[in-house]
């Protein structure tokens, strides 16, 4: 065998390693990624979860204290121009004006056309009217802008029947005309919008750093073939050309052992 036929197997097998890893990094990367993506896909849910509870935990509180707001010092009762949606609302105001989160409430018929449901919030809508069992719908939304899109239901209570009972038409505390809704009844949901910048930078980075990791690697298992060809294949094979050379020259001491 001649040097350049050596050297053409060593770079032949070179060559199909690389390619194997080369396969190996594009799927180890592409998992990696799936992998990442779908935990902060969890983190993300986890944190809507909490900003939700929090949100429904002022709407409870304002509940409960309804009626101490509402009740003057000589114990007549009127309404303030204070309750519960207020209050959520006025929150979700303040908390989206200082961070990149958005909190809405929104239903198919919103009082306000300012409230009106986007295409995932009709969705959610949807889906929640459909499913009575069903607690929280949820979107990575990539196309675009790329956040995340939460939703939880608001079911009608015993306190809400106030302002969204019975009879329908007749005008609630606030001036609107109530919707004849009855406790369990989808009043609407609460849309959550979060951002996932700080989440894709940390998937990024990881990545890369997941690439440099198997690039080295890659670099080195190619030296390393190289190195343990050159030892275990090549030069034998050198060895054994050069004494069949010999031995057609009549030199029959070829040096092997």
């Amino acid at each position: 065998m001649s040097r350049l036929g050596s050297v053409s197997i060593r770079f032949k097998i070179s060559v199909g390693l690389v390619a194997i890893l080369a396969v190996a990094l594009c799927f180890g990367i592409a998992v990696a990624e799936h992998q990442q993506t779908e935990q902060a896909e969890r983190e993300m849910v986890e944190k809507a979860r909490i900003l939700s509870k929090q949100m429904t935990a002022t709407w409870d509180f304002m509940n409960e204290k309804q009626e101490i707001i509402e009740t003057d010092s000589d114990g007549t009762r009127h309404f303030k121009g204070l309750n519960c949606a207020i209050a959520g609302k006025e929150v979700s105001k303040k908390l989206s004006g200082e961070t990149d989160y958005t909190i809405k409430y929104t239903n198919t018929a919103t009082r306000k056309t300012v409230d009106s449901p986007d295409e995932f919030e009709l969705d959610a809508l949807r889906a929640f009217d459909s499913d009575t069992s069903m607690v929280e719908f949820y979107r990575l939304q990539m196309d675009g802008d790329q956040v995340f899109r939460y939703a939880s239901p608001l079911r009608i209570e015993a306190a809400c029947l106030e302002c969204h009972g019975e009879p329908i038409g007749e005008l609630d505390v606030m001036g609107y005309p109530k919707e004849g809704m009855r406790e369990g009844d989808l009043a609407g949901i609460m849309s959550i919008q979060m951002p996932v910048d700080l989440y894709l930078a940390g998937i990024r980075q990881n990545t890369a750093w997941l690439v440099s990791c198997i690039c080295f690697i890659v670099v080195g298992s190619v030296g390393l073939t190289f190195l343990v060809f050159s030892r275990l294949v090549t030069r034998p094979l050198s060895r054994l050309e050069a004494a069949a050379a010999n031995i057609e020259k009549g030199a029959y001491d070829t040096g092997l052992k």
